[in-house]
């Protein structure tokens, strides 16, 4: 009889995009404009034209009234290319084999159905 062993191995990568610069005044006067006064003010606005508003909408106005170098740099914060800075696995990487069986239904676990493992369960 055969058994089906697989290795597996969880790791975490980090990566950024390119750091881009944006003038906080550049927003004030736009339909959704930012109101704040600190460096933590304008992360979260920026944030939230990210995941709340159109920001392409956002970037089209600024663009429209003359902040061109404002809209490219926000096209560039969200859909700049991204360069891994940090992967772990390349000082530390959590690996085991798993025994079971290739099982389409299981499609959160790699098409493989775990029988038995060797991970370390205190993750």
């Amino acid at each position: 009889m055969n058994y089906f062993i697989r290795k597996a191995e969880r790791y975490t990568v980090w990566e950024a995009t390119e750091p881009v610069a944006l003038n906080p005044e550049d927003f004030k006067t736009i339909s959704f404009p930012f109101t704040g006064n600190s460096e933590e003010d304008f992360v979260n606005y920026i944030d939230k034209i990210y995941m709340e508003e159109d920001w392409y909408e956002i970037a089209d106005e600024l663009e429209q009234k003359g902040f061109k170098e404002a809209a490219n740099a926000l096209s560039n914060l969200f859909e700049g290319e991204a360069s891994i800075y940090s992967d772990t696995r390349h000082n530390s990487a959590d690996e085991w084999l798993d025994i079971g069986e290739p099982n389409e239904a299981y499609r959160k676990m790699g098409r493989f159905k775990v029988n038995h493992h060797t991970r370390n369960d205190n993750w």
